[in-house]
């Protein structure tokens, strides 16, 4: 769970709200560190069905493309944070494959509680939804991220323009 001291960055979407879908993914394509390699890390990664309510991942399945361990991203503790495996080439996802379909309004991703896990947290990824987890469509795109602090958190709505 985030806490209340959080930092709140919001970017709206081009493509508009999206309806309930199963699957949900951030699809990472940059972050600031290559240290010893890993080039992806998130402590928290949290879906939710309205802006700044709870997150919808319990009940399902984390999933991602590399790394190991993908429900560190969602057990409410950053400390025990997903990062992608040595050598692992991005883009790289992290998502959530809920039993019933969710429409996702807000993404929220917590830093790590290092600086070089921190580093390694996401500058620039997509939002995507899939019915099958096979064909995806990108909902919100973020690019240039400023450098993120341990424990940081940051919030993306996905609003219709």
């Amino acid at each position: 769970m985030m806490g209340a001291d959080a930092v709140r960055c919001m970017r709206r979407s081009a493509g508009g709200a999206s309806g309930g879908h199963t699957w949900w993914r951030i699809n990472i394509t940059s972050s600031d560190d290559d240290h010893d390699n890993y080039r992806a890390s998130v402590g928290e990664l949290e879906f939710r069905e309205s802006v700044g309510g709870p997150s919808t991942t319990n009940g399902g399945i984390p999933y991602q493309s590399a790394g190991l361990n993908p429900e560190r991203a969602f057990n409410g503790e950053p400390s025990l944070y997903w990062s992608a495996g040595p050598f692992d080439q991005l883009p790289i996802a992290l998502g959530y494959h809920h039993v019933a379909p969710v429409e996702i309004v807000e993404v929220a991703i917590q830093a790590g509680t290092t600086s070089t896990q921190a580093a390694r947290t996401p500058t620039g990824f997509t939002v995507d939804y899939s019915d099958d987890g096979i064909s995806w469509a990108t909902i919100l795109t973020v690019t240039g991220e400023p450098p993120w602090a341990p424990y940081e958190i940051r919030t993306y709505t996905i609003s219709e323009e």
